[in-house]
């Protein structure tokens, strides 16, 4: 899943190639109904706001557009700080989430670690559709691993309304929290 609840790949074990899966076969009936305009009318928002930011603050930024979202990205060789990135995950949270178009389409906004992104859904969407194209799994037998970048509403807390999230620092510790979970599988597996 990627994008917050925006494209599905699955591995294909074959090949070890990644494979596309349509969103009509996984996207909760919520998602596929928001409107291609409205999406569009959110991250044209999400993009104005992002680029005001980026200029008022003088960062040494790029504004990036994808076809589910917008994002403010360092130049090549250029660092933003925290309390940079933060600052505009909250002024573009607030301003758009007061908008008519908020109320149709779901979007976050948040601190990627070193970007800024405001993306169509959120993880929350995104969890929640992985449930239901496994085969109906439910939250109390589901876990996130996320990357908790930010102290500010950041795009992983969404998905703890979907399921119990472990909160990892890097790769090598999602590694570390799998292996964890597998050991006390094998320990406590009902034979």
């Amino acid at each position: 899943m990627g994008g917050e609840s925006n494209f599905l790949f699955r591995l294909d074990g074959t090949t070890g190639k990644l494979v596309w899966i349509e969103p009509e076969v996984w996207q909760l009936s919520d998602v596929s109904s928001w409107v291609e305009l409205d999406i569009q009318k959110l991250l044209d928002l999400g993009e104005a706001i992002l680029t005001a930011m980026r200029n008022k603050m003088g960062l040494p930024a790029t504004i990036i557009r994808k076809e589910r979202g917008v994002g403010l990205v360092p130049l090549p060789g250029k660092k933003m700080c925290r309390e940079e990135l933060e600052e505009v995950v909250l002024n573009a949270q607030r301003a758009i989430e007061i908008t008519e178009v908020a109320k149709r389409v779901q979007f976050c906004a948040f601190n990627g670690g070193s970007d800024v992104w405001v993306d169509i859904g959120d993880k929350r969407y995104g969890v929640l559709s992985l449930q239901s194209y496994l085969g109906g799994i439910p939250s109390s037998r589901t876990l996130h691993v996320g990357d908790q970048f930010a102290s500010i509403g950041a795009n992983d807390f969404k998905a703890r309304l979907a399921a119990c999230t472990v909160w990892i620092a890097n790769p090598h510790e999602t590694v570390e929290i799998i292996q964890e979970l597998n050991a006390y599988i094998d320990e406590y597996r009902v034979v």
